[in-house]
């Protein structure tokens, strides 16, 4: 950023590197675009004899960069990355709440018809915000918010406030939807226009929160049959649980909708397009 230059894509969060992002296969969000892993041109790896490597495609082959770039570590320690960059860029971001039945009929034209799109479902609850966004040449109208003390203030009160939530639902388990119903109300909604980067970059509070992850990749039919099997499950696990008296997701589901990678070891791999569905829980 201090260079006027960006990644087109990016993690949500930030306290995260980019060793640990690229080895794993790490994603952002991007009909065009595929993992993080993707965009890198080099990489520099220490290897078990001590030996300091520089991995290119010129020199090692674009089969062997394809293993090297998720490589879970098998290769060594990443020393230093050499990223694919570009000039920073605006995004008119639009987020909107679509009832459940509308998303699932709309989602097939929505999702290839922006640069980016994400779902953001909390359980028990009838409608889904849907977060778009595609590159503009308009100008800004709002104010770089990323790195202000407002944020950080009302993201730490959240945060703090979020822990007692989770007190009280692993107190009260029945207490999820009616928890899940209140933050879903004060969830943000944007229609702006500002810097990719801020668009990406923006629920630095999760990172100040316990919770469980667990995400899964599948790849789309054209038709988006595997998501609609897949969203359908999903709902399905949720109520299942529920009749049982037993709330275990009571954060967000979120999915997004990448290009397929190249890199072996990617979860990604494969021709066309995938789609992540990544389950937020408070941990206990």
């Amino acid at each position: 950023a201090q260079h006027g230059l960006t990644l087109p894509f990016n993690v949500v969060l930030e306290s995260v590197r980019i060793g640990g992002l690229v080895a794993t296969g790490s994603h952002g969000s991007g009909w065009e675009m595929p993992t993080l892993s993707d965009l890198v041109e080099a990489i520099e790896i220490v290897n078990a004899a001590g030996e300091l490597i520089c991995y290119r495609a010129e020199t090692h082959g674009p089969q062997v960069m394809n293993a090297v770039r998720v490589s879970l570590g098998l290769f060594g320690l990443i020393y230093r990355v050499h990223l694919r960059v570009q000039p920073n860029y605006r995004v008119h971001q639009c987020d909107v709440r679509l009832p459940l039945e509308v998303m699932r009929q709309q989602i097939a034209a929505l999702v290839p018809a922006h640069e980016a799109l994400d779902l953001y479902y909390w359980p028990y609850q009838k409608v889904v915000t849907v977060r778009m966004w595609d590159r503009t040449d308009a100008p800004s109208n709002v104010a770089p918010t990323r790195n202000t003390w407002q944020r950080r203030l009302s993201h730490s009160a959240f945060a703090v406030f979020h822990g007692w939530e989770q007190a009280v639902m692993r107190t009260w388990p029945k207490t999820v939807p009616a928890i899940a119903a209140f933050n879903y109300r004060w969830f943000p909604h944007h229609n702006r226009v500002t810097d990719v980067v801020e668009v990406v970059h923006w629920r630095d509070a999760i990172e100040m929160l316990r919770v469980s992850c667990v995400e899964f990749a599948f790849q789309l039919d054209a038709d988006f049959a595997t998501f609609q099997r897949a969203w359908q499950d999903a709902l399905d696990v949720i109520d299942d649980f529920a009749t049982q008296g037993r709330y275990p997701f009571n954060m967000t589901l979120n999915a997004r909708f990448i290009k397929c990678s190249d890199c072996l070891l990617a979860p990604a791999l494969g021709p066309g397009h995938v789609c992540y569905i990544e389950i937020l829980s408070s941990a206990e």
